[in-house]
Protein backbone atom coordinates (compact mmCIF):
# COMPACT_ATOMS: atom_id res chain seq x y z
CA UNK A 1 0.00 0.00 0.00
CA UNK A 2 1.24 3.51 -0.81
CA UNK A 3 2.45 5.72 2.03
CA UNK A 4 0.29 8.55 3.30
CA UNK A 5 0.56 11.69 1.24
CA UNK A 6 1.85 10.02 -1.94
CA UNK A 7 -0.02 11.43 -4.98
CA UNK A 8 -1.93 9.31 -7.51
CA UNK A 9 -3.79 10.19 -10.68
CA UNK A 10 -7.30 9.03 -11.51
CA UNK A 11 -8.19 9.03 -15.24
CA UNK A 12 -11.77 8.94 -16.54
CA UNK A 13 -12.01 8.41 -20.32
CA UNK A 14 -15.54 8.74 -21.71
CA UNK A 15 -17.12 9.76 -25.03
CA UNK A 16 -17.38 13.42 -23.97
CA UNK A 17 -14.28 14.26 -21.95
CA UNK A 18 -11.00 12.93 -20.65
CA UNK A 19 -10.85 13.87 -16.96
CA UNK A 20 -7.87 13.67 -14.62
CA UNK A 21 -7.74 14.17 -10.86
CA UNK A 22 -4.55 14.16 -8.78
CA UNK A 23 -5.12 13.13 -5.16
CA UNK A 24 -3.10 12.57 -2.04
CA UNK A 25 -3.85 12.12 1.67
CA UNK A 26 -5.67 9.31 3.45
CA UNK A 27 -9.11 7.76 3.27
CA UNK A 28 -10.18 9.88 6.23
CA UNK A 29 -8.82 13.06 4.64
CA UNK A 30 -8.53 12.76 0.86
CA UNK A 31 -7.11 15.86 -0.81
CA UNK A 32 -7.66 16.72 -4.44
CA UNK A 33 -4.57 18.60 -5.59
CA UNK A 34 -5.43 19.13 -9.24
CA UNK A 35 -8.40 18.46 -11.52
CA UNK A 36 -8.78 19.17 -15.22
CA UNK A 37 -10.60 17.90 -18.30
CA UNK A 38 -10.23 18.03 -22.07
CA UNK A 39 -12.76 17.18 -24.78
CA UNK A 40 -12.45 13.67 -26.16
CA UNK A 41 -11.35 13.72 -29.81
CA UNK A 42 -14.34 13.30 -32.08
CA UNK A 43 -14.99 9.63 -32.85
CA UNK A 44 -12.13 8.42 -30.66
CA UNK A 45 -14.48 6.78 -28.12
CA UNK A 46 -17.77 5.13 -29.03
CA UNK A 47 -19.82 4.17 -26.01
CA UNK A 48 -17.14 2.81 -23.72
CA UNK A 49 -14.99 1.41 -26.55
CA UNK A 50 -11.81 3.27 -27.43
CA UNK A 51 -11.66 3.35 -31.22
CA UNK A 52 -8.54 5.47 -31.69
CA UNK A 53 -6.16 4.96 -28.75
CA UNK A 54 -3.49 7.18 -30.35
CA UNK A 55 -5.78 10.22 -30.33
CA UNK A 56 -6.88 9.52 -26.75
CA UNK A 57 -3.26 9.06 -25.58
CA UNK A 58 -2.15 12.31 -27.25
CA UNK A 59 -5.00 14.26 -25.61
CA UNK A 60 -4.29 12.68 -22.22
CA UNK A 61 -0.56 13.40 -22.43
CA UNK A 62 -1.22 17.03 -23.34
CA UNK A 63 -3.77 17.43 -20.51
CA UNK A 64 -1.39 16.03 -17.88
CA UNK A 65 1.38 18.25 -19.20
CA UNK A 66 -0.79 21.36 -18.86
CA UNK A 67 -1.86 20.32 -15.34
CA UNK A 68 1.74 20.06 -14.18
CA UNK A 69 1.04 16.97 -12.06
CA UNK A 70 3.60 15.85 -9.52
CA UNK A 71 3.29 12.17 -10.44
CA UNK A 72 2.86 9.94 -13.46
CA UNK A 73 1.40 7.03 -11.48
CA UNK A 74 -2.21 6.56 -12.53
CA UNK A 75 -5.32 4.42 -12.15
CA UNK A 76 -7.32 4.40 -15.39
CA UNK A 77 -11.03 3.62 -15.40
CA UNK A 78 -12.60 1.10 -17.81
CA UNK A 79 -16.12 1.96 -18.96
CA UNK A 80 -18.93 -0.26 -17.71
CA UNK A 81 -19.85 -1.47 -21.21
CA UNK A 82 -16.39 -3.01 -21.54
CA UNK A 83 -16.53 -4.72 -18.14
CA UNK A 84 -18.22 -8.04 -17.39
CA UNK A 85 -19.91 -7.90 -13.97
CA UNK A 86 -21.22 -11.03 -12.23
CA UNK A 87 -22.28 -12.19 -8.79
CA UNK A 88 -20.97 -15.75 -8.52
CA UNK A 89 -22.04 -18.47 -6.09
CA UNK A 90 -18.88 -20.20 -4.89
CA UNK A 91 -18.28 -23.11 -2.50
CA UNK A 92 -17.02 -22.49 1.00
CA UNK A 93 -13.25 -22.59 0.49
CA UNK A 94 -10.32 -20.84 2.19
CA UNK A 95 -9.80 -17.28 0.99
CA UNK A 96 -6.47 -18.27 -0.57
CA UNK A 97 -8.26 -20.72 -2.88
CA UNK A 98 -11.12 -18.42 -3.90
CA UNK A 99 -9.30 -16.97 -6.94
CA UNK A 100 -8.62 -20.44 -8.33
CA UNK A 101 -12.29 -21.41 -7.83
CA UNK A 102 -13.53 -18.25 -9.57
CA UNK A 103 -11.08 -18.76 -12.43
CA UNK A 104 -12.56 -22.23 -12.88
CA UNK A 105 -16.09 -20.77 -12.90
CA UNK A 106 -15.11 -18.24 -15.58
CA UNK A 107 -13.69 -21.02 -17.74
CA UNK A 108 -16.69 -23.31 -17.11
CA UNK A 109 -19.27 -20.70 -18.10
CA UNK A 110 -17.00 -19.34 -20.86
CA UNK A 111 -17.22 -15.80 -19.49
CA UNK A 112 -13.61 -15.30 -20.56
CA UNK A 113 -11.69 -17.37 -23.08
CA UNK A 114 -9.03 -19.50 -21.39
CA UNK A 115 -5.78 -17.64 -20.89
CA UNK A 116 -7.19 -14.27 -21.98
CA UNK A 117 -8.45 -11.18 -20.18
CA UNK A 118 -8.24 -10.37 -16.50
CA UNK A 119 -10.56 -10.42 -13.53
CA UNK A 120 -10.69 -9.40 -9.90
CA UNK A 121 -13.20 -10.13 -7.17
CA UNK A 122 -14.48 -9.36 -3.69
CA UNK A 123 -16.04 -11.99 -1.45
CA UNK A 124 -19.34 -10.66 -0.14
CA UNK A 125 -20.17 -10.76 3.55
CA UNK A 126 -23.14 -13.10 4.11
CA UNK A 127 -23.68 -13.20 7.86
CA UNK A 128 -27.39 -12.31 7.66
CA UNK A 129 -28.12 -14.23 4.49
CA UNK A 130 -30.38 -17.28 4.54
CA UNK A 131 -28.62 -20.29 6.11
CA UNK A 132 -28.91 -22.54 3.06
CA UNK A 133 -27.41 -19.97 0.68
CA UNK A 134 -23.96 -20.38 -0.90
CA UNK A 135 -21.22 -17.77 -0.41
CA UNK A 136 -21.06 -15.15 -3.12
CA UNK A 137 -18.36 -13.06 -4.76
CA UNK A 138 -18.56 -9.86 -6.78
CA UNK A 139 -16.49 -10.49 -9.91
CA UNK A 140 -15.53 -8.07 -12.65
CA UNK A 141 -13.58 -8.98 -15.77
CA UNK A 142 -12.42 -7.49 -19.05
CA UNK A 143 -11.33 -9.05 -22.33
CA UNK A 144 -7.64 -8.98 -23.16
CA UNK A 145 -8.13 -6.63 -26.12
CA UNK A 146 -9.82 -4.08 -23.81
CA UNK A 147 -7.03 -4.32 -21.25
CA UNK A 148 -4.41 -4.08 -24.00
CA UNK A 149 -6.03 -0.91 -25.40
CA UNK A 150 -5.99 0.92 -22.07
CA UNK A 151 -2.45 -0.31 -21.31
CA UNK A 152 -1.34 1.05 -24.68
CA UNK A 153 -2.95 4.42 -23.89
CA UNK A 154 -1.08 4.58 -20.58
CA UNK A 155 2.24 3.76 -22.28
CA UNK A 156 1.72 6.32 -25.06
CA UNK A 157 0.70 9.00 -22.54
CA UNK A 158 3.85 8.37 -20.49
CA UNK A 159 1.98 7.11 -17.41
CA UNK A 160 3.00 4.46 -14.91
CA UNK A 161 -0.09 2.26 -14.79
CA UNK A 162 -0.87 1.34 -11.20
CA UNK A 163 -4.21 -0.31 -11.95
CA UNK A 164 -7.00 -0.63 -14.50
CA UNK A 165 -10.28 -0.47 -12.60
CA UNK A 166 -13.96 -0.50 -13.56
CA UNK A 167 -15.05 3.13 -13.73
CA UNK A 168 -18.22 2.65 -11.68
CA UNK A 169 -16.20 1.19 -8.80
CA UNK A 170 -14.35 4.50 -8.72
CA UNK A 171 -17.71 6.24 -8.22
CA UNK A 172 -18.56 3.79 -5.43
CA UNK A 173 -15.27 4.62 -3.67
CA UNK A 174 -15.89 8.35 -4.07
CA UNK A 175 -19.35 7.90 -2.52
CA UNK A 176 -17.98 5.75 0.32
CA UNK A 177 -17.93 8.52 2.99
CA UNK A 178 -21.69 8.99 2.52
CA UNK A 179 -22.35 5.23 2.29
CA UNK A 180 -20.54 4.31 5.49
CA UNK A 181 -22.40 7.03 7.37
CA UNK A 182 -25.65 5.05 6.89
CA UNK A 183 -26.57 1.77 8.63
CA UNK A 184 -28.00 0.54 5.35
CA UNK A 185 -28.18 2.29 1.99
CA UNK A 186 -28.67 1.64 -1.69
CA UNK A 187 -26.03 3.17 -3.93
CA UNK A 188 -26.91 4.00 -7.54
CA UNK A 189 -23.83 4.32 -9.78
CA UNK A 190 -24.87 6.05 -13.01
CA UNK A 191 -22.44 6.03 -15.91
CA UNK A 192 -23.08 7.31 -19.40
CA UNK A 193 -23.94 3.89 -20.82
CA UNK A 194 -24.71 1.64 -17.82
CA UNK A 195 -25.96 1.87 -14.25
CA UNK A 196 -25.02 -0.39 -11.36
CA UNK A 197 -26.90 -0.81 -8.09
CA UNK A 198 -25.28 -1.78 -4.78
CA UNK A 199 -27.08 -2.38 -1.48
CA UNK A 200 -24.71 -1.85 1.45
CA UNK A 201 -25.40 -2.89 5.03
CA UNK A 202 -23.01 -1.66 7.75
CA UNK A 203 -20.29 -1.15 5.18
CA UNK A 204 -20.69 -4.57 3.52
CA UNK A 205 -21.95 -5.01 -0.05
CA UNK A 206 -24.88 -7.42 0.13
CA UNK A 207 -26.30 -7.05 -3.40
CA UNK A 208 -24.73 -5.77 -6.62
CA UNK A 209 -26.37 -5.73 -10.04
CA UNK A 210 -26.29 -3.89 -13.34
CA UNK A 211 -29.03 -2.37 -15.49
CA UNK A 212 -28.45 -1.77 -19.18
CA UNK A 213 -28.99 1.96 -19.43
CA UNK A 214 -27.22 5.06 -18.20
CA UNK A 215 -27.38 8.82 -18.17
CA UNK A 216 -27.35 8.94 -21.98
CA UNK A 217 -30.80 7.32 -21.72
CA UNK A 218 -31.89 9.31 -18.66
CA UNK A 219 -31.00 12.79 -19.93
CA UNK A 220 -33.04 14.18 -22.82
CA UNK A 221 -31.26 15.12 -26.02
CA UNK A 222 -28.46 12.55 -25.73
CA UNK A 223 -30.00 9.74 -27.81
CA UNK A 224 -32.96 9.48 -30.21
CA UNK A 225 -36.13 8.12 -28.68
CA UNK A 226 -36.66 4.36 -28.92
CA UNK A 227 -40.37 4.45 -29.46
CA UNK A 228 -43.38 4.42 -27.12
CA UNK A 229 -42.85 2.67 -23.85
CA UNK A 230 -39.09 2.24 -24.34
CA UNK A 231 -36.25 4.24 -22.84
CA UNK A 232 -36.54 7.72 -24.16
CA UNK A 233 -40.18 7.30 -25.16
CA UNK A 234 -42.82 9.78 -24.03
CA UNK A 235 -46.05 7.78 -23.87
CA UNK A 236 -48.60 7.96 -21.09
CA UNK A 237 -47.27 6.18 -18.00
CA UNK A 238 -47.25 6.20 -14.20
CA UNK A 239 -44.25 8.03 -12.80
CA UNK A 240 -44.62 7.46 -9.05
CA UNK A 241 -44.50 3.90 -7.75
CA UNK A 242 -46.78 4.00 -4.70
CA UNK A 243 -50.32 2.60 -4.62
CA UNK A 244 -51.69 6.07 -3.98
CA UNK A 245 -49.87 7.61 -6.91
CA UNK A 246 -51.87 9.90 -9.17
CA UNK A 247 -53.46 8.70 -12.37
CA UNK A 248 -51.18 8.36 -15.41
CA UNK A 249 -50.49 11.56 -17.20
CA UNK A 250 -49.29 12.27 -20.68
CA UNK A 251 -45.67 13.34 -20.36
CA UNK A 252 -44.57 16.27 -22.38
CA UNK A 253 -41.58 16.08 -24.66
CA UNK A 254 -38.61 16.90 -22.37
CA UNK A 255 -36.23 19.63 -23.40
CA UNK A 256 -32.56 18.75 -23.81
CA UNK A 257 -30.86 18.33 -20.44
CA UNK A 258 -34.02 17.36 -18.56
CA UNK A 259 -34.65 13.93 -17.05
CA UNK A 260 -36.52 11.53 -19.36
CA UNK A 261 -39.32 10.34 -17.11
CA UNK A 262 -39.89 7.01 -18.87
CA UNK A 263 -36.23 6.06 -18.44
CA UNK A 264 -36.19 7.34 -14.85
CA UNK A 265 -39.30 5.27 -14.13
CA UNK A 266 -37.49 2.19 -15.45
CA UNK A 267 -34.58 2.94 -13.14
CA UNK A 268 -36.92 3.43 -10.17
CA UNK A 269 -38.56 0.10 -10.98
CA UNK A 270 -35.17 -1.64 -11.00
CA UNK A 271 -34.32 -0.05 -7.65
CA UNK A 272 -37.60 -1.25 -6.17
CA UNK A 273 -36.99 -4.76 -7.51
CA UNK A 274 -33.53 -4.73 -5.92
CA UNK A 275 -34.98 -3.67 -2.57
CA UNK A 276 -37.65 -6.38 -2.72
CA UNK A 277 -35.06 -9.05 -3.55
CA UNK A 278 -32.80 -7.80 -0.75
CA UNK A 279 -35.60 -8.06 1.79
CA UNK A 280 -36.27 -11.67 0.72
CA UNK A 281 -32.62 -12.74 0.79
CA UNK A 282 -31.70 -10.87 3.98
CA UNK A 283 -34.84 -10.93 6.16
CA UNK A 284 -32.88 -10.00 9.29
CA UNK A 285 -30.90 -7.12 7.74
CA UNK A 286 -31.40 -3.44 8.55
CA UNK A 287 -34.05 -1.71 6.45
CA UNK A 288 -32.63 0.49 3.69
CA UNK A 289 -33.40 4.08 4.59
CA UNK A 290 -31.38 6.17 2.13
CA UNK A 291 -30.29 6.20 -1.50
CA UNK A 292 -26.87 7.51 -2.55
CA UNK A 293 -26.68 8.68 -6.18
CA UNK A 294 -23.16 8.69 -7.66
CA UNK A 295 -22.64 9.92 -11.22
CA UNK A 296 -19.98 11.64 -13.29
CA UNK A 297 -22.62 13.25 -15.50
CA UNK A 298 -23.58 16.69 -14.11
CA UNK A 299 -26.82 16.68 -16.13
CA UNK A 300 -27.98 13.55 -14.27
CA UNK A 301 -27.86 15.34 -10.87
CA UNK A 302 -31.65 16.20 -10.93
CA UNK A 303 -32.27 12.45 -10.92
CA UNK A 304 -31.71 12.49 -7.14
CA UNK A 305 -34.80 14.60 -6.48
CA UNK A 306 -36.83 12.61 -9.02
CA UNK A 307 -35.97 9.27 -7.38
CA UNK A 308 -36.72 10.69 -3.96
CA UNK A 309 -40.25 11.54 -5.04
CA UNK A 310 -40.77 8.29 -6.90
CA UNK A 311 -39.42 5.91 -4.23
CA UNK A 312 -40.53 7.92 -1.18
CA UNK A 313 -37.01 7.59 0.23
CA UNK A 314 -34.25 10.09 1.01
CA UNK A 315 -31.82 10.46 -1.91
CA UNK A 316 -28.59 12.41 -1.82
CA UNK A 317 -25.98 12.91 -4.51
CA UNK A 318 -22.34 12.06 -3.81
CA UNK A 319 -19.80 14.81 -4.53
CA UNK A 320 -16.02 14.77 -5.03
CA UNK A 321 -14.20 15.08 -1.68
CA UNK A 322 -13.20 18.68 -0.95
CA UNK A 323 -10.84 19.15 2.00
CA UNK A 324 -10.40 22.41 3.90
CA UNK A 325 -6.84 22.67 2.57
CA UNK A 326 -7.83 22.71 -1.08
CA UNK A 327 -7.37 25.93 -3.00
CA UNK A 328 -10.33 28.16 -3.83
CA UNK A 329 -9.94 27.62 -7.57
CA UNK A 330 -10.02 23.84 -7.19
CA UNK A 331 -12.91 24.00 -4.71
CA UNK A 332 -15.06 26.04 -7.08
CA UNK A 333 -14.25 23.65 -9.89
CA UNK A 334 -15.41 20.67 -7.79
CA UNK A 335 -18.69 22.13 -6.55
CA UNK A 336 -21.88 20.39 -7.67
CA UNK A 337 -23.42 20.03 -10.06
CA UNK A 338 -20.63 20.89 -12.52
CA UNK A 339 -17.98 19.29 -10.30
CA UNK A 340 -19.73 15.91 -10.45
CA UNK A 341 -17.90 15.23 -13.72
CA UNK A 342 -14.73 14.61 -11.65
CA UNK A 343 -16.41 12.12 -9.28
CA UNK A 344 -15.26 8.96 -11.10
CA UNK A 345 -11.70 10.23 -11.60
CA UNK A 346 -11.51 11.21 -7.90
CA UNK A 347 -12.71 7.74 -6.87
CA UNK A 348 -10.10 6.11 -9.11
CA UNK A 349 -7.39 8.28 -7.55
CA UNK A 350 -8.49 6.99 -4.10
CA UNK A 351 -7.54 3.45 -5.16
CA UNK A 352 -4.52 3.24 -2.84
CA UNK A 353 -5.35 5.75 -0.12
CA UNK A 354 -4.22 4.47 3.30
CA UNK A 355 -7.02 3.65 5.73
CA UNK A 356 -9.60 2.61 3.18
CA UNK A 357 -11.88 -0.14 4.53
CA UNK A 358 -11.25 -3.69 3.29
CA UNK A 359 -14.91 -3.97 2.31
CA UNK A 360 -14.44 -1.28 -0.37
CA UNK A 361 -13.54 -2.97 -3.67
CA UNK A 362 -10.15 -2.09 -5.13
CA UNK A 363 -9.95 -4.05 -8.35
CA UNK A 364 -7.08 -4.24 -10.81
CA UNK A 365 -7.70 -5.65 -14.27
CA UNK A 366 -4.21 -4.83 -15.61
CA UNK A 367 -2.33 -7.78 -17.09
CA UNK A 368 0.95 -6.95 -15.40
CA UNK A 369 2.08 -10.45 -14.45
CA UNK A 370 2.64 -12.87 -17.29
CA UNK A 371 2.49 -16.55 -16.57
CA UNK A 372 5.83 -18.35 -16.68
CA UNK A 373 6.05 -20.55 -19.81
CA UNK A 374 6.96 -23.60 -17.72
CA UNK A 375 3.98 -22.98 -15.46
CA UNK A 376 1.73 -22.54 -18.50
CA UNK A 377 3.08 -25.76 -20.01
CA UNK A 378 2.54 -27.56 -16.71
CA UNK A 379 -1.04 -26.27 -16.60
CA UNK A 380 -1.64 -27.41 -20.17
CA UNK A 381 -0.17 -30.83 -19.38
CA UNK A 382 -2.33 -31.10 -16.28
CA UNK A 383 -5.35 -30.08 -18.32
CA UNK A 384 -4.57 -32.73 -20.93
CA UNK A 385 -4.12 -35.38 -18.23
CA UNK A 386 -7.40 -34.40 -16.60
CA UNK A 387 -9.16 -34.38 -19.97
CA UNK A 388 -7.73 -37.83 -20.77
CA UNK A 389 -8.81 -39.14 -17.38
CA UNK A 390 -12.30 -37.79 -17.87
CA UNK A 391 -12.43 -39.30 -21.37
CA UNK A 392 -11.29 -42.70 -20.08
CA UNK A 393 -13.80 -42.51 -17.26
CA UNK A 394 -16.55 -41.70 -19.75
CA UNK A 395 -15.48 -44.59 -22.01
CA UNK A 396 -15.45 -46.93 -19.01
CA UNK A 397 -18.86 -45.71 -17.99
CA UNK A 398 -20.21 -46.30 -21.50
CA UNK A 399 -18.71 -49.82 -21.55
CA UNK A 400 -20.18 -50.65 -18.15
CA UNK A 401 -23.59 -49.34 -19.17
CA UNK A 402 -23.43 -51.30 -22.45
CA UNK A 403 -22.49 -54.53 -20.66
CA UNK A 404 -25.20 -53.99 -18.07
CA UNK A 405 -27.75 -53.39 -20.82
CA UNK A 406 -26.62 -56.51 -22.70
CA UNK A 407 -26.75 -58.60 -19.53
CA UNK A 408 -30.25 -57.32 -18.83
CA UNK A 409 -31.28 -58.15 -22.40
CA UNK A 410 -29.83 -61.65 -22.12
CA UNK A 411 -31.60 -62.20 -18.83
CA UNK A 412 -34.84 -61.06 -20.42
CA UNK A 413 -34.28 -63.44 -23.37
CA UNK A 414 -33.60 -66.34 -21.02
CA UNK A 415 -36.77 -65.66 -19.07
CA UNK A 416 -38.72 -65.38 -22.33
CA UNK A 417 -37.30 -68.68 -23.59
CA UNK A 418 -38.16 -70.33 -20.28
CA UNK A 419 -41.75 -69.13 -20.54
CA UNK A 420 -41.94 -70.32 -24.16
CA UNK A 421 -40.53 -73.73 -23.15
CA UNK A 422 -43.05 -74.02 -20.33
CA UNK A 423 -45.91 -73.17 -22.68
CA UNK A 424 -44.75 -75.70 -25.25
CA UNK A 425 -44.32 -78.33 -22.56
CA UNK A 426 -47.89 -77.74 -21.41
CA UNK A 427 -49.10 -77.86 -25.03
CA UNK A 428 -47.26 -81.13 -25.67
CA UNK A 429 -48.66 -82.65 -22.50
CA UNK A 430 -52.16 -81.63 -23.61
CA UNK A 431 -51.59 -83.23 -27.02
CA UNK A 432 -50.22 -86.39 -25.44
CA UNK A 433 -53.26 -86.62 -23.18
CA UNK A 434 -55.53 -86.10 -26.18
CA UNK A 435 -53.71 -88.78 -28.21
CA UNK A 436 -53.93 -91.17 -25.31
CA UNK A 437 -57.66 -90.52 -25.03
CA UNK A 438 -58.05 -91.09 -28.76
CA UNK A 439 -56.04 -94.30 -28.54
CA UNK A 440 -58.16 -95.51 -25.67
CA UNK A 441 -61.31 -94.61 -27.57
CA UNK A 442 -60.10 -96.45 -30.69
CA UNK A 443 -59.24 -99.50 -28.59
CA UNK A 444 -62.70 -99.47 -27.05
CA UNK A 445 -64.37 -99.06 -30.45
CA UNK A 446 -62.31 -101.91 -31.88
CA UNK A 447 -63.31 -104.07 -28.96
CA UNK A 448 -66.93 -103.34 -29.80
CA UNK A 449 -66.43 -104.39 -33.38
CA UNK A 450 -66.20 -101.00 -35.10
CA UNK A 451 -63.72 -100.95 -38.06
CA UNK A 452 -62.44 -97.55 -36.96
CA UNK A 453 -59.52 -97.12 -39.42
CA UNK A 454 -61.76 -97.87 -42.40
CA UNK A 455 -64.43 -95.52 -41.06
CA UNK A 456 -61.91 -92.64 -40.79
CA UNK A 457 -60.58 -93.36 -44.26
CA UNK A 458 -64.10 -93.26 -45.66
CA UNK A 459 -64.81 -89.97 -43.90
CA UNK A 460 -61.54 -88.46 -45.19
CA UNK A 461 -62.46 -89.47 -48.77
CA UNK A 462 -65.98 -88.03 -48.46
CA UNK A 463 -64.89 -84.60 -47.12
CA UNK A 464 -64.56 -81.97 -49.87
CA UNK A 465 -61.05 -80.42 -50.40
CA UNK A 466 -62.47 -76.97 -49.52
CA UNK A 467 -63.77 -78.22 -46.17
CA UNK A 468 -62.12 -79.50 -43.03
CA UNK A 469 -63.20 -81.35 -39.90
CA UNK A 470 -62.81 -79.95 -36.42
CA UNK A 471 -64.26 -82.91 -34.51
CA UNK A 472 -65.44 -86.49 -35.19
CA UNK A 473 -67.75 -88.22 -32.70
CA UNK A 474 -68.83 -91.87 -32.75
CA UNK A 475 -71.15 -93.31 -30.10
CA UNK A 476 -71.45 -96.92 -28.98
CA UNK A 477 -74.77 -97.05 -30.88
CA UNK A 478 -73.00 -96.16 -34.14
CA UNK A 479 -74.19 -92.53 -34.29
CA UNK A 480 -71.65 -90.42 -36.15
CA UNK A 481 -71.33 -86.65 -35.53
CA UNK A 482 -69.07 -84.50 -37.67
CA UNK A 483 -68.17 -80.84 -36.95
CA UNK A 484 -66.28 -78.94 -39.60
CA UNK A 485 -65.62 -75.70 -41.50
CA UNK A 486 -65.87 -74.83 -45.16
CA UNK A 487 -65.10 -71.81 -47.29
CA UNK A 488 -68.45 -71.96 -49.12
CA UNK A 489 -71.80 -73.74 -49.25
CA UNK A 490 -70.81 -75.93 -52.21
CA UNK A 491 -68.05 -77.57 -50.16
CA UNK A 492 -70.61 -78.52 -47.46
CA UNK A 493 -73.02 -79.94 -50.07
CA UNK A 494 -70.28 -82.00 -51.74
CA UNK A 495 -69.15 -83.33 -48.32
CA UNK A 496 -72.77 -84.28 -47.47
CA UNK A 497 -73.22 -86.01 -50.83
CA UNK A 498 -69.92 -87.86 -50.44
CA UNK A 499 -70.99 -89.25 -47.05
CA UNK A 500 -74.34 -90.32 -48.50
CA UNK A 501 -72.63 -92.21 -51.33
CA UNK A 502 -70.39 -94.06 -48.88
CA UNK A 503 -71.81 -97.59 -48.08
CA UNK A 504 -70.64 -97.29 -44.45
CA UNK A 505 -73.14 -94.57 -43.62
CA UNK A 506 -76.89 -94.00 -43.95
CA UNK A 507 -79.40 -91.44 -42.70
CA UNK A 508 -76.81 -88.76 -43.37
CA UNK A 509 -78.13 -85.20 -42.84
CA UNK A 510 -76.94 -81.61 -42.40
CA UNK A 511 -77.98 -80.53 -38.89
CA UNK A 512 -76.79 -76.92 -38.93
CA UNK A 513 -74.42 -74.41 -40.48
CA UNK A 514 -73.50 -70.76 -39.80
CA UNK A 515 -71.04 -68.12 -40.87
CA UNK A 516 -68.23 -67.37 -38.42
CA UNK A 517 -65.24 -64.95 -38.56
CA UNK A 518 -61.75 -66.26 -37.93
CA UNK A 519 -58.61 -64.08 -38.30
CA UNK A 520 -60.28 -61.57 -40.60
CA UNK A 521 -61.79 -64.36 -42.82
CA UNK A 522 -65.30 -65.73 -42.90
CA UNK A 523 -65.98 -69.51 -42.75
CA UNK A 524 -69.05 -71.72 -42.70
CA UNK A 525 -69.16 -73.90 -39.63
CA UNK A 526 -71.37 -76.99 -40.07
CA UNK A 527 -72.58 -80.08 -38.18
CA UNK A 528 -73.45 -83.37 -40.03
CA UNK A 529 -74.91 -86.45 -38.39
CA UNK A 530 -75.05 -90.02 -39.77
CA UNK A 531 -75.36 -93.62 -38.74
CA UNK A 532 -72.98 -96.52 -39.32
CA UNK A 533 -74.45 -99.24 -41.53
CA UNK A 534 -75.36 -102.37 -39.57
CA UNK A 535 -75.61 -100.69 -36.19
CA UNK A 536 -79.31 -99.87 -36.45
CA UNK A 537 -80.28 -103.58 -36.92
CA UNK A 538 -78.15 -104.58 -34.00
CA UNK A 539 -79.67 -101.86 -31.87
CA UNK A 540 -83.22 -102.87 -32.92
CA UNK A 541 -82.55 -106.53 -32.19
CA UNK A 542 -81.27 -105.60 -28.79
CA UNK A 543 -84.38 -103.52 -28.15
CA UNK A 544 -86.71 -106.43 -29.28
CA UNK A 545 -85.08 -108.87 -26.94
Amino acid sequence: MRASGRPLLGVDINPYEIRVVEMRGTAANPQIVRAAAAPTPRGAVEGDRVVFPDAVADTLRGLIGRMGTSTRSAVIGIGAQSVITRILDIPRVPESEARMVIEGELAHYQILREGTGAFDFLQLHDADRMADSSPQALMMAAEERVVATYTDIADRAGLHLVALEPLLLGMYRAAWPRIQAQPSAICVLVGYGRTEIAIVDHGQIRLYRRVDFGSDDLVAGRRPTRGPGGLGGHSSERVLLGDDAPEPEVLREPTPGEIVQSAATSLATELQRSLDYYRREYPQATTVSRTILATHDPQAEPLAEWLSQALRIDVEAAEPPISIDVGRAIASQLEAPHGLRFLAAAGLAMHELPGLADSVPRFNLALRDRVDPEVAQARRSLTMVLASSVALAMIGLVVVLTLARNASQLEHNVEFRKSQLGARRMENESRIQMLRAQRDQVRILKAQGFPFPRIMDAIAVAVDPEAGLRNVGLSNAGALALEGEASNERAIIRTLEGLKRCPYFFNTSLDSFEWVSDNQSRLLRFNISSQLAGTQTASAATATQ
